[in-house]
């Protein structure tokens, strides 16, 4: 067999480096430049048929679920590995293209479920097998026993195996119910501050703008929001930390106050 690109690398470093194993660059090197031809393969796929690939992701777990082709925004997430916040523009964009539509979930009042089209399930399948056609003309130099042993073995590299996603429902699930239980020991902070008139959720401020020391201090906003602030995936701007008393906001929270009782 002809030496390759990967050969040629791999031969460079072991002159500069001949002490080094260099033999995961065998094999991982040349899975990452397949998948940069199978990266540009699944776009020409894909222009054929008006489609980004991220919109043939969610329209090909629509259609692969099964009639009635219709999944929830969550389970939308977990199959395309995106954000949430990701998958509500995503699913804003192919609603307004026609290709899915959404639709309140009888089991919930509160959900919704999104359904495929018929529109929608006629370019998820043409642009499936026009995929296909060029994924086989990738694998066209391998027989398809090789092709067969070449995906067993890449199965055993792959990180989705099913032990290792029954570990990370697991850790999910852990996490759901900390966010939970902090964002209640926050809610709980807040509502006595509310009642408490001598408790305000802000420090006092001098002529000057300089934090003034309070006899019992208080938690600043910072501290009483920050398990929603970790939910709702907001940051906290370092550069404004020596800004004394300036206040969180809802685009973006600020830094805790210098004399915070838990700073």
């Amino acid at each position: 067999m002809e030496p390759d690109e990967v050969d040629a690398i791999v031969d460079a470093w072991q002159r500069e480096l001949p002490d080094v194993d260099l033999s995961p660059m065998q094999v991982l090197s040349r899975i990452s430049r397949l998948a940069r031809h199978l990266d540009r393969a699944r776009k020409t796929a894909f222009a054929a048929h008006d489609v980004e690939p991220w919109e043939f992701d969610v329209l090909s777990a629509l259609r692969r679920s099964g009639e009635p082709y219709r999944l929830s925004p969550g389970r939308l997430v977990a199959e395309t590995m995106v954000t949430s916040g990701t998958m509500t523009n995503r699913v804003d964009r192919l609603v307004h293209r026609g290709l899915v539509e959404r639709s309140a979930d009888p089991a919930d009042r509160r959900g919704v479920l999104v359904s495929l089209t018929e529109t929608g399930r006629r370019v998820v399948d043409a642009a499936l097998e026009e995929l296909l056609g060029h994924e086989r003309a990738i694998l066209a130099a391998l027989p398809s026993d090789e092709a067969a042993r070449l995906a067993d073995t890449l199965r055993t590299l792959m990180p989705g195996s099913l032990s290792n996603r029954s570990q990370w429902k697991e850790w999910s699930a852990d996490f759901k119910r900390w966010v939970r239980a902090e964002s209640e020991k926050a809610y709980e902070v807040l509502v006595r501050a509310k009642k408490s008139k001598k408790n305000k959720l802000q420090h006092d401020l001098g002529p000057s703008g300089e934090v003034l020391p309070t006899p019992h201090p208080q938690p600043c906003w910072a501290c009483v929001l920050l398990p929603w602030q970790t939910t709702t995936r907001f940051r906290q701007d370092p550069s404004q930390a020596t800004e004394p008393g300036r206040r969180p906001t809802v685009n973006g929270p600020q830094a805790p106050y210098p004399n915070c009782l838990h700073h």
